[in-house]
């Protein structure tokens, strides 16, 4: 998947990047998401919190550690239909 492509689509550059890591590890943690996108952790918490709104991830705490994973990817093709719908 691609950055710009995702951007297109209304993600913010941090969003995609993080977005992008998500479905390259699966359920990780922050720190996971901060090395796999090169996004500084603070950043990270915050699109991961606008990703979260947008219902495109989810998180399942396990112990005591949040562990974030991508939503079902139709939602993202869902804002595709609506981007279009849209135009």
């Amino acid at each position: 998947m691609d950055a710009n492509l995702l951007e297109g689509l209304g993600l913010s550059g941090n969003e995609a990047k993080v977005y992008i890591a998500l479905l390259r590890l699966g359920s990780v943690s922050v720190g996971a998401i901060t090395e796999e996108s090169g996004v500084h952790r603070r950043n990270v918490y915050d699109a991961i919190e606008r990703l979260t709104k947008k219902g495109l991830i989810g998180h399942a705490v396990k112990g005591r550690v949040k562990y974030f994973e991508v939503s079902s990817p139709y939602l993202l093709l869902n804002m595709v239909k609506e981007k279009k719908r849209l135009l």
